[in-house]
C-alpha cells in the first residue's frame, strides 16, 4: 500500500501549479496568474469531501498512527507544495473496516480536472500502474490497485486540495466513491 501511496502522490500532486503536463504552459507562463493559492482560500477537511453520510455509515477517526504514516508518504512526494492534510474513516454501520478518506491540501492550484486526469494517466503508464476513471462524489478521478491489494482513488477537492480514498479492497472504494457529496 506504501509504494502506490507514493506513486498517487506523486502523480496527484504532478498536477499542481502546472499540471503536471511537461508539454503544456504553467498557468503562469505568458500571464500574470499565479500558482500560488489565493490568500485565504479555506484548507479542505475530510468532512467536507464525504458530507452528510447515508444512515447506514459513520464517520470515525481510524487508526490515526496509519493515516499519518499514509500521509506521510504524500509529504515527501509534495515537497514544499505541501500544506497539511485531514483524514477520516468512513465505515458502514457494523463493519470494522471501511475507506480512509483523505485530503492533501497544497500551497499551490491544483489545476483542472483536465489536466488532473491527464497527468494521472500518464503517471501510471510511466510507472505501469493500471488505472481507471472513476467518480468521486460529481469529480471525477482515478482508481488504482496495487500489487498487494491496496487501492487508491483519488480526485481533485479544491483549487488547492486533492482527495485519495484509500481501502484494502476494490469494493470499499467503489462503494464509497459515490456517496461523498461534498465534491
Amino acid at each position: 500500500m506504501w509504494r502506490i501511496a507514493g506513486i498517487v502522490a506523486a502523480l496527484a500532486l504532478s498536477g499542481l501549479a502546472c499540471g503536471g503536463d511537461q508539454q503544456e504552459e504553467s498557468p503562469s507562463a505568458g500571464s500574470s496568474e499565479s500558482p500560488a493559492c489565493p490568500q485565504g482560500t479555506p484548507a479542505v477537511k475530510a468532512r467536507d469531501v464525504i458530507g452528510t453520510p447515508p444512515d447506514d455509515y459513520r464517520i470515525v477517526a481510524g487508526d490515526r498512527p496509519a493515516l499519518r504514516r499514509f500521509a506521510e508518504q504524500v509529504r515527501a512526494e509534495a515537497g514544499h507544495r505541501w500544506e497539511g492534510y485531514d483524514a477520516k474513516v468512513l465505515v458502514r454501520r457494523g463493519r470494522l473496516n471501511g475507506v480512509a478518506v483523505v485530503v492533501i491540501n497544497a500551497n499551490e492550484k491544483t489545476g483542472t480536472t483536465q489536466t488532473f486526469l491527464r497527468s494521472s494517466r500518464r503517471a501510471e503508464e510511466r510507472a505501469g500502474i493500471p488505472g481507471e476513471d472513476i467518480m468521486i462524489g460529481a469529480e471525477p478521478g482515478r482508481l488504482r490497485t496495487g500489487l498487494n491489494g491496496g487501492v487508491i482513488a483519488s480526485a481533485l477537492a479544491g483549487p488547492c486540495s486533492i482527495t485519495m480514498l484509500v481501502a484494502d479492497r476494490e469494493s470499499l472504494v467503489r462503494d464509497a466513491a459515490p456517496l461523498m457529496t461534498g465534491l
